[in-house]
């Protein structure tokens, strides 16, 4: 077949429920509503992607905004946490940063957990084996569609994580 960019996005279909003998003018009429079908799927992509691309460009105005105005570190990152929710819609989220001797990550940020303060107080070992810390060492984004699958600290209640199932992360 051809190439998958040079094929038709999907089919329009003319169905009858009796035998019927169709001609070439009626394979030119619904080619012809085809193509009127396809650019109007086309244009409202097109419209979509528009509009997804100018809710992000004013969530980073708005994130910009946001540092411009406060100097207070954590009010700063929970306020971005609040932005990116906009755009990438989460149920936890959060910051972190390895410490000065590059030992450990720390949670400096997060929003939706239960216990906000106590999960600013979790580490993770560079040591260890955490998604976390392999996109530190990675310097690459990194996803999982059902994380517990692959690191069991995420069913240790330790870490106020047993809810999270989908996990992405992106080195800062």
């Amino acid at each position: 077949g051809p190439p998958a960019a040079a094929r038709a996005p999907g089919a329009a279909v003319d169905n009858k429920f009796r035998p019927r003998h169709y001609n070439e003018m009626d394979e030119l009429l619904l080619k012809t509503f085809a193509n009127q079908m396809a650019i109007a799927l086309f244009s409202h992509e097109q419209h979509e992607q528009e509009k997804q691309r100018l809710r992000l460009e004013e969530t980073l105005r708005d994130t910009s905004l946001i540092i411009g105005e406060s100097l207070e570190q954590k009010e700063v990152l929970h306020r971005i946490l609040e932005e990116m929710k906009k755009v990438l819609p989460f149920d936890t989220a959060s910051i972190q940063l390895a410490d000065g001797d590059a030992k450990s990550l720390h949670i400096i940020a997060n929003s939706g957990f239960d216990e906000l303060e106590y999960v600013e107080k979790l580490s993770f070992s560079l040591e260890g084996d955490f998604p976390n810390v392999r996109v530190y060492k990675r310097m690459e984004p990194l996803h999982y569609d059902d994380v517990q699958e692959h690191f069991s600290h995420f069913s240790n209640p330790h870490y106020r994580a047993t809810h999270i199932r989908g996990w992405l992360g992106a080195p800062l």
